[in-house]
């Protein structure tokens, strides 16, 4: 969706990130990265520091010229679709695309094929027109199965939403947590920017308290929605976004969007919540 509108410090952050940063930087298949959303992402990522924003996304580039996420074919992630661990639902009440990240899940595959499908996703979205996701970071099956690859997963995961894909978090929900997870998450948020501690709600513990933020319709059966699991279909079935619509376009029922006329007018909470 839409990025916000800028101010004149971001305004400028953004215009010399243009000016060192051309769409000739990147792979010619790749050009439709620098967006003015993405500079303005960047900039914001670091305040608007021009020198920390520039070497931020110079180091994007840089990776995403070696790693090509963009090229990323979903008929390549068949054996990660089929895993439980991350899912996509519908989309919450302001019209952002939800993931869910199922702590304690099994999964089958190894670090690189989960990191390449969390990629996907975040290619896949903004290819779409969201540049903010919705995270339900469930613990509902914690303590159930032992995953040994998960924490290395997490630590792979984090690094490149937080250096590649900055400013992509709208909301980060905890759900169905053990009590120490609300707990810890108390001291985190203590320690994070107001920006990014006011994104990160608790979920709370049942489909109802979870509803308060995302329509049962929009929320997969894992998490006790009525979605259908399957990352692949809602991905597909994920309307793609035009500039001119609104960042506040709620979904309907049926995962279509509200027209804007009907519409009343970081990252690291995530890495907070799942370790």
């Amino acid at each position: 969706m839409a990025t916000a509108k800028q101010t004149e410090k971001e305004a400028s952050c953004v215009a010399a990130l243009m000016r060192e940063f051309p769409p000739s930087m990147v792979d010619k298949e790749d050009e439709a990265f620098l967006s003015g959303n993405t500079y303005l992402r960047f900039a914001r990522a670091r305040d608007c520091n021009v020198a920390k924003s520039s070497e931020m996304l110079k180091a994007a580039i840089a990776w995403r010229k070696e790693a090509k996420p963009y090229a990323i074919n979903i008929k390549d992630l068949q054996k990660q679709m089929q895993q439980a661990t991350l899912t996509c639902g519908g989309r919450d009440k302001e019209g952002n695309p939800v993931m869910v990240m199922v702590v304690g899940m099994k999964n089958e595959c190894t670090v690189e094929e989960r990191t390449r499908q969390i990629v996907y996703v975040l290619e896949e979205t903004q290819r779409k027109g969201y540049d903010r996701l919705t995270w339900i970071i469930d613990f509902g099956a914690m303590g159930t199965q032992r995953d040994e690859l998960a924490k290395e997963t997490r630590k792979k995961a984090m690094k490149i939403l937080q250096d590649y894909y900055p400013e992509r978090m709208a909301l980060s929900l905890i759900y169905r947590p053990p009590w120490y997870i609300n707990w810890l998450l108390g001291l985190a948020k203590a320690f994070m920017d107001p920006r990014t501690a006011a994104k990160v709600h608790r979920g709370g513990s049942t489909i109802d308290d979870l509803e308060k933020f995302i329509e049962r319709s929009q929320v997969p059966k894992v998490c006790g929605g009525t979605l259908e699991d399957s990352t692949a279909t809602a991905l597909e079935n994920l309307p793609s976004m035009t500039a001119e619509q609104s960042t506040k376009a709620p979904a309907n029922g049926d995962g279509t969007a509200k027209k804007v006329s009907d519409v009343k007018s970081d990252d690291k909470g995530i890495a907070a919540a799942a370790n």
